[in-house]
């Protein structure tokens, strides 16, 4: 589960990158990555998240077709890069991070 401020913000954000999300009637967006059940769900205004890399939190990771076009489309839905593009023997990545703050790691298979 996704605990969200807003919860069409934060699932508009994972649907720009490309996860199926769908919208229930008790405004919760439930969905599937490779067979994995994700739901955005509202959180509660009183709790301050922690920052990335802190133990007790995780760190979403996402394969992408470009790593460019998931930080445009992040963007646009309300992200920000906290760390930007690196090109690695295998390939690229980029953390993102959500409108709610949770860092989201995008890796593709473009080599430079």
């Amino acid at each position: 589960m996704l605990y969200a401020g807003v919860v069409a913000r934060t699932a508009a954000f994972y649907k720009a990158l490309g996860v199926w999300l769908e919208p229930r009637p008790d405004g919760r967006e439930v969905g599937e990555i490779d067979g994995i059940r994700v739901a955005v769900v509202e959180g509660r205004q009183d709790e301050a998240s922690p920052g990335p890399a802190v133990p007790g939190t995780s760190m979403i990771g996402l394969r992408v077709s470009s790593v460019d076009e998931a930080i445009l489309a992040a963007h646009q839905a309300g992200g920000a890069v906290l760390r930007p593009t690196e090109a690695l023997d295998w390939g690229r990545r980029a953390v993102l991070t959500d409108p709610d703050g949770r860092p989201v790691e995008v890796v593709d298979d473009i080599r430079t």
